[in-house]
C-alpha cells in the first residue's frame, strides 16, 4: 500500500499531506489512484484544499489541483497554505464574503450567476485588468501594472502592489473590503471611496510581518487595519463561529 499521501477530512475541507522524500511524479500518481478511490465518497462536494509535508512550487500545487479535479468530483473553491494563523483570517474573509453575497443574492432573485466568489490561481501582471461581479480570491500576487475590480469583496493571498476595487457599482450603504497578506497597492477603492497609495509603505508593527491587513471604508474614509483578524471580527463575522484550523 503506498502512504506517499494521505487524504484527511479537517474543519474548512482536505488536507493532503505528501511525503517530503517521495519523487513528485509518484505523488501525482498516487493522488490519481486515492481521489478515484475515493470519488463515490466525496461526491461533488464544494470544499477547501490544503496540502502540508512539503514544499510545493506554485507549478507543483496547480498540478495537483489539477489531478484531483480530473480524477473527483469535487469543486475545489480554493487552496489554503499550511498557516494556521493565516488560514484562520483567510476561512474569516471568506465566510465574510459569503455572507455579504448571500444577502444580495436573496434580493436579488432575477440573479442568474449564483456563486459567491471566484478562484484566480496566479499572478495578475502585465497590465491585466481583472474585472469580476462576485467576490474573488487571488492565490497569488497583484503586481504594479495590473487591477483587480469587483462588485464584491477581494481577498489576495499575496501581495497587492497594483490597483484594488471593490464594491464597484454597488448600492450605498453596503460594506466590503480588501484583505491582502502585503497590502502595498498603488491605489485602493472601496465602496466608491478612493485612496491612493503612498500612505502604506512598511509600517507594520513589529513581529506583525506577513499578517493580512484588511482595508474597508469608516467614517467616509478608506482605513487599513493592521490586524485583519480582529476586523474581520468586529466588521463582518460577529456570528460566524471561529474556525478550527
Amino acid at each position: 500500500m503506498k502512504n506517499s499521501v494521505i487524504i484527511k477530512s479537517s474543519a474548512n475541507g482536505i488536507t493532503v499531506e505528501l511525503d517530503d522524500k517521495a519523487k513528485f511524479d509518484d505523488i501525482l500518481e498516487e493522488t490519481a489512484e486515492k481521489f478515484t478511490e475515493g470519488k463515490d465518497f466525496f461526491k461533488q462536494s464544494a470544499v477547501a484544499l490544503t496540502f502540508c509535508g512539503r514544499a510545493l512550487s506554485t507549478a507543483e500545487e496547480t498540478a495537483l489541483v489539477n489531478v484531483i479535479t480530473e480524477n473527483s468530483d469535487l469543486n475545489i473553491v480554493c487552496v489554503y497554505e499550511h498557516r494556521p494563523i493565516t488560514n484562520e483570517i483567510h476561512v474569516r474573509a471568506l465566510e465574510a464574503a459569503k455572507n455579504i453575497n448571500t444577502q444580495k443574492a436573496t434580493e436579488e432573485k432575477k440573479r442568474t450567476d449564483t456563486s459567491w466568489y471566484r478562484i484566480h490561481i496566479g499572478d495578475v501582471t502585465d497590465d491585466t485588468v481583472l474585472d469580476v461581479k462576485n467576490s474573488i480570491l487571488i492565490m497569488g500576487n497583484v503586481d504594479k501594472s495590473s487591477a483587480v475590480v469587483t462588485a464584491g469583496n477581494i481577498v489576495i493571498m499575496g501581495e497587492l502592489a497594483g490597483m484594488a476595487v471593490a464594491g464597484k457599482g454597488t448600492e450605498e450603504g453596503t460594506k466590503h473590503f480588501i484583505c491582502a497578506n502585503v497590502m502595498k497597492p498603488v491605489s485602493l477603492e472601496v465602496d466608491g471611496v478612493k485612496r491612493k497609495g503612498g500612505l502604506f509603505g512598511d509600517r507594520l508593527p513589529k513581529g506583525n510581518h506577513g499578517m493580512p491587513r484588511l482595508a474597508h471604508v469608516s467614517e467616509g474614509k478608506v482605513e487599513i487595519e493592521e490586524d485583519a483578524k480582529e476586523a474581520l471580527k468586529a466588521l463582518y463575522v460577529q456570528n460566524i463561529p471561529d474556525p478550527k484550523v
